[in-house]
């Protein structure tokens, strides 16, 4: 759920450390499974503190096991929820009506992926969509099996320095690559 160990706490997920993440990563590696690991920005008020351990851990999980599936998402409150309740008190608003939900920004929100997360900078949200491209360009998930041998190591080698340097801004080269290749993100179909 997140790499900040606060923010496990937070969602009462303390049983999950770092390190045992890692350790699980290394497990999978071991007897050649392949993990997915979700991650959250967002269900904190430390936010840019958040986005970096989170990525942080990340990169640790790919370092023991570049197998491993990393899917991003936006936290989304849960209605009657401590988090909702929270960002209720901050001003945040639910739809107050059905017909809603079915409109933008409502739907992306509901999915985890669009930008409307009004507690989260803008600034913030950016840089996380920047690192989900770069890290998806450097390590195609292997869940998208239409992706040709050749774009999968193409992106790769493209995203490398990217990756290995932490430039996460501005990935619009990778962008073009991940379209010219019609890369599917793992969240959007699995094996």
């Amino acid at each position: 759920e997140s790499g900040s160990e606060n923010c496990l706490k937070a969602i009462a997920k303390e049983q999950l450390t770092r390190s045992k993440i890692i350790d699980f990563a290394l497990q999978c590696k071991k007897y050649a499974i392949v993990p997915e690991f979700s991650f959250m920005l967002g269900t904190g008020d430390a936010h840019l503190q958040e986005f970096e351990e989170t990525v942080s851990l990340i990169r640790k999980i790919k370092t023991v096991n570049e197998q491993s599936i990393i899917v991003l998402y936006l936290f989304s409150p849960v209605a009657l929820t401590p988090h909702a309740n929270r960002l209720l008190n901050g001003g945040f608003m639910f739809p107050d009506h059905l017909a809603a939900w079915e409109s933008s920004p409502w739907s992306y929100f509901d999915r985890r992926r669009g930008a409307y997360s009004p507690w989260l900078p803008q600034k913030l949200i950016h840089r996380l969509h920047n690192f989900e491209v770069v890290l998806n360009a450097r390590f195609p998930a292997v869940s998208d099996i239409h992706l040709p041998v050749w774009a999968r190591k193409i992106l790769s080698v493209v995203a490398a320095p990217r990756y290995q340097f932490q430039l996460y801004q501005f990935p619009l080269e990778l962008k073009i690559f991940l379209r010219l290749a019609s890369y599917i993100r793992p969240e959007e179909r699995g094996l």
